[in-house]
């Protein structure tokens, strides 16, 4: 047997993962203790939540709101996790993001047992992207929500699809027996981990709920599992999300399901000149304001009302708004031209052309399509929001190139592979320039 053959058998079996999860540790260690932390402007608020948990202040920021306390801002998740490692090991950010490390590993180990359920042959490779893509290893070194957020995402798709048959044994959307009642509850309740983490985790909800009436629908004789499932599963969700819900409710007097963060990005994103095109000081709140309206709910009320009001008087320029969204939420410039995201989406588009029909893929082609949907049509479809759906897309463009190779021969695989490349190569020499022409259009 040769090498080449002797290690392709070693990394399909149960050693895959490993190799997975120390190759995607490795990169992202690397990048902490090479390029080093990489900060942003909620890593305050979520530094001085964390804090004020330790200290027995309870969950609030004031620092950055000119002593205004403020007790729902944020999603409580990842100040938690911030405060659990601060308390092991004292407050330095290179053990939270040594934590967001092995975080990451495991976000790709998990990519890896998605490809094994949707594409087998192709799992390797997803895994193994998921370990090497550069957008995921950089958000390692940021302390913010991402890491995170992209693990319990991931983790609770790869949980609802545990109810699907193997490759080769599935045989539409019928699935009898499969799993019980305790494990939809497992599956709310990491997607109301999620959604502790971003409110909108809670998308994830609807589209299961929709795809399992759909599937019902079609096979009439059937008996109607989906309202039994939906109720586990909302359970789940609603077992994880209801205790700081009530906490909220105790503070503020008020239903505030998971924070008050909402309306502000949804007034500050629906605007005559919304936030998202400033740049520099936007998405800042003026002292002013504070003054005026001191409680969070009233300026979560005002930041709705606000949003609403500005589309229905404005429904012409709301749907270019839509529009101009859909295109920032594609945008490959950001600080550089962003390489690894511009040679998977060839790949993730014929991926998604050629297997986003399928049952099997049936979720993630829903949960993307539904998240893209709220990212242009409600926020403000950040860069930052289509991170958290890049491992699908990896997934999407793994199968397809796995396929590519076992129809057309490994020859040409290489070469197309080398083509995109290539071309991103010579687009990446030149990124300034064409970032330039890009903007410009935009413009």
């Amino acid at each position: 047997m040769s090498l080449a053959n002797s290690t392709a058998a070693a990394i399909r079996g149960r050693r895959a993962p490993w190799v997975i999860f120390v190759a995607a540790l490795t990169a992202r260690l690397l990048q902490i203790f090479i390029v080093g932390e990489l900060p942003t402007d909620d890593t305050p608020d979520y530094d001085e939540i964390a804090l004020n948990l330790l200290s027995g202040d309870g969950f609030v920021s004031r620092e950055n709101w000119f002593g205004f306390e403020m007790y729902s801002w944020r999603a409580p998740a990842y100040p938690f996790l911030l405060a659990a490692i601060y308390a092991v090991f004292g407050y330095t950010h290179t053990a939270a993001l040594t934590v967001q490390a092995l975080i990451g590993a495991a976000t790709a180990v998990v990519v890896y047992d998605l490809g094994r359920r949707l594409h087998p042959p192709s799992a390797f490779l997803a895994g193994g992207i998921a370990a090497a893509y550069e957008p995921l290893i950089r958000a390692t070194s940021t302390l913010s929500t991402e890491p995170l957020f992209i693990l319990l995402s991931v983790t609770a798709v790869q949980q609802l699809l545990v109810g699907l048959p193997s490759e080769g044994r599935a045989q539409g959307g019928a699935i009898q027996g499969g799993p019980g009642r305790f494990h939809w509850v497992l599956c709310g309740v990491i997607t109301g981990a999620a959604a502790l983490t971003r409110p909108v985790g809670l998308v994830l909800l609807p589209v299961q709920v929709g795809i399992w009436y759909w599937r019902d629908r079609a096979e009439p004789g059937r008996p109607k599992v989906w309202i039994r499932r939906s109720l586990w599963l909302s359970l789940g969700i609603a077992l994880t999300i209801t205790p700081w819900t009530l906490r909220n409710y105790h503070i503020h007097g008020q239903l505030v399901p998971i924070s008050t963060h909402g309306g502000f990005i949804f007034a500050r994103s629906n605007a005559a000149e919304p936030d998202w095109k400033k740049g520099g000081q936007a998405w800042r709140i003026d002292q002013e304001f504070f003054v005026s309206m001191p409680t969070e709910t009233a300026r979560n009320s005002y930041w709705v009302s606000q949003g609403t009001d500005y589309i229905r008087s404005n429904p012409a320029h709301y749907l270019r708004l839509v529009g101009e969204r859909l295109l920032r939420f594609w945008y490959f410039f950001e600080s550089q031209y962003n390489f690894w995201f511009m040679s998977l989406l060839p790949f993730f588009v014929a991926g998604l052309a050629r297997f986003g029909s399928h049952d099997r893929y049936a979720l993630l082609t829903t949960f993307m399509g539904v998240s893209l949907a709220v990212f242009c049509l409600v926020l403000y479809a950040s860069v930052r929001f289509r991170l958290a759906l890049e491992p699908f897309f990896i997934l999407y463009a793994s199968s397809y190139i796995r396929d590519h190779w076992d129809r057309f021969g490994a020859a040409r695989t290489r070469r197309t592979l080398a083509l995109v490349l290539a071309v991103n190569g010579i687009v990446w020499w030149q990124d300034e320039a064409l970032r330039q022409t890009a903007l410009g259009f935009l413009r």
